[in-house]
Formats: C-alpha cells, sequence, structure tokens
C-alpha cells in the first residue's frame, strides 16, 4: 500500500459532564481529536472502518510512549475522523510539558499490515489556556474571588505539593498587600454552623519523627501575636501532646503565651502535665497532682534517710558518723538539715556522763559547734542507771547548684561506762530556692575538742550543755532526797533518844504540886 500520512486538524478537550441541578463537576479527562488520513500522493484514503493505535510521547521521535488507546471500528469519510481520547484508557496527568501524538492504522481499506503514520503531531494549546501554564500568574481586578475551586466529591478542593526533596518553598502561599485592618493572607472556614466534633478550619500537619518538627507555625515581625485564637465560649487556642509540650511559647524579652478570655479558656492543654489558664485571680489554675519537677522550675524538694539501727559505743571517746543524707539543689539557694535520734545512757556516778550529737558538712568530724547539736549531759552526782533522751536539732547552709552531704555525728565525750548507744537516727535536708527575709549564721564562741571538759582546771574555753531529764529521772532524784532528809531526820532522833536515856534521875527535876494560895 501507498505511504499514508496524517494531518492533524483539531486537538481539544471535551467538557460537557454536570452533576445533578446542573453544577459542573469539573473538566473530564477525555479529549476531542480530529484527524485526515491521506495517500503519499495527498488523496484522502479510502472511506470504510478502521482500527486506529494513539500513542503520546514527550518527544517528537524516539522515546517510550507514556500513554496507548487502541480504538475499533473508527469511521473514515473523505479520510477525516473524530474520535474522544481516553475514551477507553483515562488519560494521565501529563499535560503540563510538550506532547506528540502517534497514530498507527491496524486495520482497514486497503492496508494490509499496521502503518505507522509520521511525523509525530504536535498537541496544540487553545489560545487562553495559555494563561493556565505553569508557572500560573493572574492579574485581575476583581469586585469577588479572584480564583475559586468546588469539589462536591470526597478529595480536596484544593491540594498543594511541593516534590523537591530540599529548600523551604511553601506548598502552598497565601499573601495579602492590604493595610486594613483584619486583612487575611490564607483563610479557612467551616460553613456548616453544625459541624462534626473536630472538624478544622486551617489544620496543619508534621509527619516527621524527629525533634523540632512544627504542626503550624505563626510569625510576626511586630508587637502583635504569631499566633492567635479567638472564641466566644470555647478553645481560643487548643494544644495537646501525648509526651512533649501541647503549647510551647518562648520569648527573649515578651511574652512567650499570653491567653485571654472573656468566658472560655485563653489557654486550656491536655496533657500528662495539665495547666488551664483563664482570666482574673485565677489565670493560671492548677488541677490536683498537677505539679511536679517538670513543671515548676527549682522548687522545693527534700531528701530523708532514717536508720532503724541501734549503735552502740564500745569506748568513751567514740567518734562515728551514725547517718548521712546528699541533697541536689538545681540551682543556688539554702538548704535546712534536721536529725534527731534516741539516746540511751549508762550513768556511773562516779563522773560526768556526757554525749554530743551533731549535723556537720564533714564526716565524723571531731569539732562539735554547739549550733546544731544535741547535747546530753549527766553531773557525776546523780544516781548511778540507765538515762534515755530523745532530740532533734537542725543547721541551715547557703549552697550552690550540685550535690551536697551532711552528716549527723556523734562523740561520746566522757563517762566510766561504755554501755550507750544511739537507737532510730534520722537525718533530713530540704533544699529552698528562695529566701524571704534573712539568713543569719550563728558563730560559736567555744567549741568541744573531746580533749578537756569544763572541770578540767585548764580555764579554756568550753561550751556550756545544757542538763536535760526525763520525769522519770526527776521523780527519781526527788525520792532519793526525801529519803536523805528522812534518813538523816531519824540519826538525829536516835542520837536524841541515846542523849536521853543516858540522863541520871538524880539530875531529873521532880515536878511539884501547884502550891494553894
Amino acid at each position: 500500500m501507498k505511504q499514508i500520512l496524517l494531518l492533524l486538524l483539531l486537538a481539544s478537550f471535551c467538557a460537557g459532564v454536570t452533576l445533578a441541578g446542573g453544577i459542573p463537576s469539573g473538566v473530564p479527562n477525555m479529549m476531542s481529536y480530529q484527524g485526515l488520513l491521506t495517500t503519499a500522493s495527498g488523496a484522502p484514503v479510502a472511506d470504510g472502518s478502521y482500527n486506529l493505535k494513539f500513542e503520546l510521547f514527550y518527544f517528537a521521535g524516539g522515546g517510550s510512549a507514556i500513554w496507548t488507546e487502541t480504538q475499533l471500528g473508527i469511521s473514515v469519510q473523505r479520510g477525516t475522523f473524530n474520535v474522544l481520547l481516553g475514551a477507553l484508557v483515562s488519560l494521565p496527568d501529563i499535560f503540563n510539558a510538550p506532547l506528540y501524538l502517534q497514530v498507527t492504522a491496524i486495520a482497514g481499506p486497503g492496508i494490509g499490515a499496521p502503518v505507522t503514520f509520521s511525523p509525530r503531531s504536535t498537541l496544540a494549546s487553545a489560545p487562553y489556556s495559555l494563561g493556565l501554564k505553569m508557572p500560573f500568574t493572574s492579574y485581575v481586578a476583581l469586585p469577588g474571588t479572584g480564583f475559586s475551586v468546588w469539589n462536591y466529591g470526597t478529595g480536596s478542593a484544593i491540594a498543594g505539593y511541593y516534590g523537591s526533596g530540599s529548600g523551604t518553598t511553601a506548598a502552598i502561599s497565601g499573601q495579602t498587600n492590604s493595610t486594613t485592618g483584619s486583612a487575611t493572607a490564607l483563610e479557612g472556614i467551616v460553613s456548616s454552623t453544625t459541624p462534626g466534633g473536630f472538624s478544622t478550619a486551617v489544620r496543619g500537619q508534621n509527619n516527621g519523627t524527629g525533634g523540632l518538627g512544627i504542626g503550624v507555625w505563626g510569625s510576626q515581625n511586630g508587637s502583635g501575636w504569631g499566633v492567635y485564637g479567638n472564641t466566644p465560649s470555647g478553645l481560643g487556642v487548643f494544644g495537646n501532646s501525648g509526651s512533649g509540650y501541647g503549647i510551647y511559647g518562648s520569648s527573649t524579652s515578651g511574652t512567650g503565651i499570653y491567653a485571654y478570655s472573656n468566658s472560655g479558656y485563653g489557654i486550656l492543654c491536655y496533657n500528662k502535665f495539665a495547666v488551664t489558664g483563664t482570666t482574673g485571680d485565677t489565670s493560671v489554675q492548677l488541677p490536683n497532682n498537677a505539679i511536679s519537677s517538670a513543671e515548676i522550675l527549682d522548687e522545693p524538694g527534700v531528701a530523708n534517710s532514717v536508720s532503724p539501727t541501734f549503735f552502740v559505743y564500745p569506748t568513751v571517746g567514740g567518734l562515728i558518723a551514725v547517718d548521712s543524707v546528699d541533697i541536689t539543689a538545681p540551682t543556688d539557694g539554702y538548704v535546712e538539715v534536721t536529725g534527731g535520734c534516741y539516746l540511751n545512757l549508762w550513768h556511773d556516778n562516779t563522773s560526768m556522763t556526757e554525749l554530743w550529737v551533731s549535723i556537720d558538712e564533714a564526716r565524723a568530724n571531731a569539732s562539735y559547734s554547739i549550733v546544731g547539736s544535741i547535747v546530753a549531759s549527766i553531773p557525776g552526782d546523780l544516781p548511778t542507771g540507765l538515762y534515755q533522751q530523745g532530740g532533734t536539732v537542725s543547721r541551715f547552709y547557703t549552697v550552690s547548684a550540685g550535690t551536697h552531704r551532711y552528716y549527723l555525728n556523734a562523740r561520746y565525750v566522757s563517762g566510766t561506762n561504755a554501755s550507750l548507744n544511739i537507737a532510730n537516727p534520722y537525718i533530713r535536708a530540704i533544699f529552698y530556692p528562695t529566701l524571704y527575709g534573712t539568713a543569719s549564721f550563728a558563730t560559736p564562741v567555744a567549741q568541744y575538742d573531746g580533749s578537756r571538759n569544763a572541770s578540767d582546771g585548764t580555764g579554756a574555753p568550753v561550751a556550756q550543755s545544757i542538763r536535760t531529764i526525763t520525769m522519770e529521772e526527776h521523780n527519781a532524784q526527788l525520792e532519793a532526797k526525801v529519803a536523805a532528809v528522812r534518813a538523816e531526820l531519824e540519826a538525829r532522833i536516835q542520837k536524841l533518844e541515846q542523849l536521853v536515856g543516858k540522863t541520871e534521875p538524880s539530875q531529873q527535876i521532880q515536878q511539884q504540886p501547884p502550891q494553894q494560895h
């Protein structure tokens, strides 16, 4: 057969599909195409029915087809035909670059083998469609909306996609040059007055699993708001996080987060740590169990140590650290250390029994300050026996940030019997970040060094102990004094009786009857 040529007459997109009520559904995915088949001499091919294959390419010659469709029984009259491309195989989204159509006659009058017509036909644009080519820019001065897309299906009305793996270009950008108040660069509206729960006018979603990802970013160069939320009775801004921050605000000079509401919540965060911001005196309302170290910076904290042990001194002069406690200060501040114990002292009345229990930053410190010490002192003239006493002691320190250790030290200063123990000692440290008032630290005028006592005759200054006894001890002392007085009286009576018994009868005075007058 003679060589057949293909002449492109017209190519255009087909429209006309509508929804109920006459509302357009958009542009259908088909293209109207008309062509003229001629022989090599330019005469139209014979009339009849032809099977034609249509292919689209990005290139005028060579390359692979990006779309293929074969239509059977196409009527050709005087060499002309009219088809809808995409009627059988949907056209892909490829109409954003130059395209070339290739036609092959597979069967028809005078065709024994498939014949590919050449050259390929260039698909041209309709004149006004050139205004939609990419990048698309439209300059209009309309009283209404310049560009509107309505979607009555289940997809998005407008979707923006930035395909590059790098860069900071926005997928969708809104910009306004207005200087009028309440101007909007990008607006989202839920038009229904009864939308479903969690309906969103504007939504930002970041699928990144790394740090520093942002779902919605608000920025403002002046003194306004980066993100502003307003509602008459609901939530102006809502933040929710399973483990991080529901809402995070940061500022180098102004306000990190500012919340205001006339009746609802200025800020309402649902998280493991909940904070509700409202107005007036209750500008921040903290629910029960809401406060922890993750929410309040450098709050007061406590460290405690309790030992259910009896510490027994083997000899007089023994020096031990009964207990200790560590506390970590998050910042510079103040630490109050409190300790206590129960003392069991066996006393021998041949000498004074004395024990000191003190709080110190040094372990088993031999020098004891009268400030921050428990002094148990039993004078030597008290009866031999077991004496018991409980007591507490505290000291106050200024500290720097970091970990500090404090000891509850004890020293058996004097006595003649080693049967002495300290029961159930404890030591507790409390950190305070703020000082309300002044901090005063007493300076002791004398110290015990364990080498002398008040009766050693050296004349050196020593700390004066405070004598403390229990009620039982007090009663026992009174009974002892009463017994001593009784014994002394009984001895005197006995002595008088003896003197009376030794008097002679001649020396006794005879009683005379009274004289009568």
